[in-house]
């Protein structure tokens, strides 16, 4: 099995749930690709084996634990107290490629519950998540594209403007310095995949700027300016772009003033240059 079978087999097991999930996390940028906006669809996205879901609501009235299970896979819990279990699911074909359920965590003063049961399976409570909802957009999965659909499938996933500012964001949380370089480089591609497509941007940049937090948007900011001095990550994502055979392989100030550029105009904002 292929991690593109992986991918379909999946979807097709979810069924009506299908309509209900968006697809992020790096298979997120992977499928951007197939958008007829992408202005570079010949672009090498960075290829991830984890497939991470993303519930669209609290709840579903479909069976999702059973309609998985028919199909082969099967949940695999992690280390842990929590009620749900954390858990991922596999499938035997390709044990590699975990797929995880998360849910964007509620915004209230009461702590939430780290998991959550949704459809039957668990659901990792994440904070954050809930700008990777607003105005999904669409693309088809075909024989044409490369993918073994009976028939097509139509994948949500998040927006490239509610995409690209997330990485960056979730970027500094990271402890582990390769997942900070891959997100980084995730959001450079994503601007790049979408140069030029400011006017179709506008509104789902609005609603984006609109639901994230005034923390959140200073964070960016600041962000915004630390970039125009490319950092260590920013040097180990274009590392990263020319090992993987790009030509011309974008320069750590390249990356660095794109995305710098790119927060600057989703936000609707100007940054004070370092001096």
């Amino acid at each position: 099995m292929t991690d593109r079978e992986l991918l379909v087999r999946f979807l097709e097991a979810l069924g009506p749930a299908s309509s209900e999930i968006l697809v992020i996390g790096g298979w997120a940028h992977r499928l951007l690709c197939l958008h007829p906006l992408a202005v570079r669809s010949g672009l090498q996205p960075l290829v991830t084996k984890d497939v991470d879901v993303l519930f669209s609501g609290p709840r579903t009235s479909v069976d999702i634990s059973s309609r998985l299970s028919a199909a082969g896979f099967s949940m695999r819990p992690k280390p842990g107290d929590e009620r749900p279990a954390v858990a991922d699911y596999v499938h035997p074909a390709y044990p590699g490629a975990p797929i995880e359920f998360l849910t964007p965590e509620p915004r209230s003063r009461r702590p939430p519950p780290p998991t959550r049961d949704i459809g039957g399976v668990s659901a990792s409570t994440i904070k954050g998540l809930d700008v990777l909802l607003v105005s999904p957009w669409k693309v088809e999965l075909t024989g044409e594209t490369g993918y073994p659909v009976a028939a097509t499938i139509e994948v949500q996933l998040p927006n490239p403007v509610a995409y690209a500012l997330h990485k960056l964001l979730v970027s500094t949380q990271r402890p582990d310095r390769a997942k900070r370089t891959k997100d980084v480089l995730y959001a450079f591609d994503t601007l790049v995949l979408f140069a030029g497509r400011d006017e179709e941007l506008r509104e789902s940049a609005a609603k984006v700027r609109a639901c994230l937090s005034k923390s959140a948007r200073e964070k960016l900011i600041e962000m915004a300016a630390a970039l125009e001095l490319p950092s260590d990550t920013v040097r180990a994502a274009a590392e990263i772009a020319r090992e993987s055979g790009r030509s011309p392989a974008p320069l750590a100030e390249q990356i660095g003033g794109t995305l710098a550029a790119g927060i600057r105009r989703f936000l609707a904002t100007s940054v004070r240059r370092r001096a």
